[in-house]
């Protein structure tokens, strides 16, 4: 995110929902620091916890953006909540800013510059 902000593509106070269509309306007011730190009032990982403990995989695209249209537990910016979900819709955030895929993105940004080798985010929104 930060890299994204220095390149100018995106400022931390900016709403979600100026990247990522499709959000309830609540949800698109938070703003990208909320999402990183845990504040923006999102669910974990789904009403049954199911990724958190392992029962299921992490959800497709679709199936995460079918809960992020859905009212939230709590109000951005009102107390922190852990969230994957948060997380996930920062990755869809990066897809849209930069116009490639999450995983082919933070290889060549994050990965390869760090000098990590045989490290794949493969495969992240199926």
């Amino acid at each position: 995110m930060l890299l994204l902000r220095e390149q100018g593509k995106l400022g931390l106070d900016d709403p979600i929902g100026r990247y990522v269509d499709g959000l309830h309306k609540d949800l698109a007011g938070a703003r990208i620091a909320e999402l990183l730190s845990h504040g923006a009032g999102i669910t974990r990982d789904g009403a049954d916890s199911g990724q958190f403990q392992d029962l299921r995989p992490y959800l497709s695209r679709e199936q995460l953006m079918a809960e992020l249209s859905r009212p939230q537990p709590l109000e951005p910016g009102l107390q922190l909540k852990y969230s994957n979900h948060g997380y996930g819709l920062l990755g869809l955030m990066i897809e849209q800013v930069t116009g490639s895929a999450y995983a082919d993105w933070m290889a060549r940004n994050v990965i390869a510059p760090a000098g990590w080798s045989g490290y794949s985010l493969a495969p992240l929104f199926v």
